[in-house]
């Protein structure tokens, strides 16, 4: 067993977040998006990428981060759970850091909302606070 994580670190409006290395699978330009009737909250629509149609996120509806919305030469993450893709709209990427397993805190039970579900840990390195991401629970709703 591992003890440390790859993280991916990506930065949506002043928070950073981070997803495992392992479950992803590129970083691309915001292609253009179409929408989706009904979509879950925080699905802005989709997008194809070589051929595979995939949801496009944004957190700042999904976890209630307040920003505007992201800029025009912005990225998206695209990450895959179980053949799954998903891409996640971000304001800058910044780096892959590798977190000792032990600085991951485990995301308090008293957080509500969307956060609590979406966010599987908090990884403290030095004075930066990353929110790891959850994909698969992402992807589930």
């Amino acid at each position: 067993m591992s003890k440390a994580e790859p993280l991916l670190v990506f930065r949506v409006g002043s928070y950073e977040y981070g997803i495992p290395v392992a479950e992803m699978r590129e970083i691309a330009r915001v292609g253009e998006l179409r929408s989706i009737p009904g979509a879950a909250g925080g699905i802005i629509g989709f997008t194809a990428l070589r051929g595979r149609l995939m949801p496009v996120f944004d957190l700042r509806e999904r976890l209630g981060v307040p920003h505007p919305a992201p800029a025009k030469g912005a990225r998206v993450v695209v990450g895959s759970v179980r053949g799954e893709l998903a891409a996640i709209v971000t304001d800058e990427v910044s780096e892959v850091v590798t977190v000792p397993k032990s600085s991951i805190e485990s995301v308090p039970a008293m957080w509500a909302g969307a956060a609590s579900n979406e966010v599987r840990g908090v990884a403290h390195l030095g004075e930066r606070r990353i929110f790891v991401l959850a994909l698969n629970r992402l992807l589930k709703d």
